[in-house]
C-alpha cells in the first residue's frame, strides 16, 4: 500500500538526480591500493588468502578473519570462475561461496575489479534509496540477498549511464550524501 508521506518512485528518481554531481570523486588511499591489488589479481588470474582477507577487511573488519579459512586453491578457482562469468548476479554468487565473503563483501570485490560497472551494496546507500522510495523493502538496509543486489545494481547503473559516470562514483556520491546528512542516524 502506498504511504502518502513517502514520495512516489518517479519522484524519488527526480530527487536523487539532484544529489548526483559531476565532481571528480577521490578515493581514499587504501581503496586505491585495493584497486591496484585487484588489477594484479586479474592479471595473474590468481587470488591468495591474504589478498582475499584484504578485500574482506575493507568491507567488514569483523568477518575478514574468515577469509583465511579458505584454501588458496578454492579462492583462485572461485576468482577465475567469477572473472569468466558475464552475469553480475552469478559473479556475486560465486564469490559468496567463499568463507568470509557475504553479498556486501562480494560486491566490494567486484567494484575493485571494475569500478565502471559495479558499486558496493551498502547500508547507507540502500537507506537513501529506500527513503526516496526507490527500494520498497528493508528500510534498514541489512541482510541483503541476490534479488536486492540486482535491484540495487540496476538503479546505480541507471544513474551511471544517465550521468556518464562509473557506477562506483554514483554509489560513493550517494554514500557520502547520506553520511553527511545523517552522521549518527542509523549508522
Amino acid at each position: 500500500m502506498n504511504d502518502p508521506k513517502r514520495p512516489r518512485r518517479n519522484y524519488g528518481f527526480l530527487i536523487l538526480d539532484k544529489l548526483i554531481t559531476h565532481e571528480h570523486i577521490v578515493e581514499e588511499p587504501h581503496s586505491l591500493t585495493l584497486f591496484e591489488l585487484a588489477a594484479e589479481c586479474r592479471r595473474k588470474q590468481k587470488m591468495t588468502k591474504t589478498q582475499l582477507r584484504e578485500f574482506c577487511r575493507w568491507k567488514s573488519v569483523r568477518s575478514a578473519h574468515w577469509a583465511l579459512e579458505n584454501t588458496n586453491k578454492d579462492i583462485t578457482e572461485a576468482f577465475v570462475h567469477c572473472l569468466a562469468i558475464r552475469n553480475p548476479r552469478l559473479k556475486l554468487h560465486v564469490l559468496t561461496a567463499l568463507k568470509g565473503v557475504n553479498i556486501p563483501t562480494a560486491s566490494a570485490i567486484l567494484m575493485f575489479l571494475n569500478r565502471k560497472r559495479y558499486g558496493v551494496i551498502d547500508t547507507r546507500v540502500w537507506q537513501l534509496l529506500y527513503d526516496f522510495h526507490l527500494m520498497d523493502h528493508n528500510p534498514n538496509g541489512v541482510n541483503f540477498n541476490l534479488d536486492d543486489w540486482d535491484q540495487y545494481l540496476s538503479i546505480l547503473r541507471h544513474y551511471a549511464k544517465k550521468h556518464k559516470q562509473p557506477v562506483r562514483d554514483i554509489e560513493l556520491q550517494l554514500f557520502l550524501r547520506h553520511r553527511d546528512a545523517f552522521p549518527i542516524l542509523r549508522s
